[in-house]
């Protein structure tokens, strides 16, 4: 996996469709220091074109170094959270 590089994919789930667009980047930690911050992943999903949800995972240096079959599934089990969650407000 390569810093910087958009990617997207689609999955379903039961009923639903998610289109999910992800990057990883150097830095966004939070300590304003790109160096001491690590990888960070930026998640963007919508669901059967409703509004897009975005999700910010810092430290994401476990998932970088995965296959992109482990990234693309641990993205899913992301958004389906995320999604379900947005229900709850």
């Amino acid at each position: 996996m390569l810093i910087n590089l958009q990617k997207s994919f689609r999955f379903t789930n039961e009923k639903d469709t998610f289109q999910v667009d992800y990057v990883f980047t150097k830095g966004g930690g939070g300590s304003g220091n790109p160096s001491e911050d690590g990888i960070s992943l930026l998640i963007t999903s919508c669901k059967n074109h409703e509004p897009r949800i975005v999700n910010n995972v810092s430290n994401a240096s476990s998932i970088f170094f995965q296959s992109n079959e482990q990234i693309t599934k641990s993205i899913e089990a992301r958004v389906l959270s995320s999604h379900a969650s947005s229900l709850n407000l």
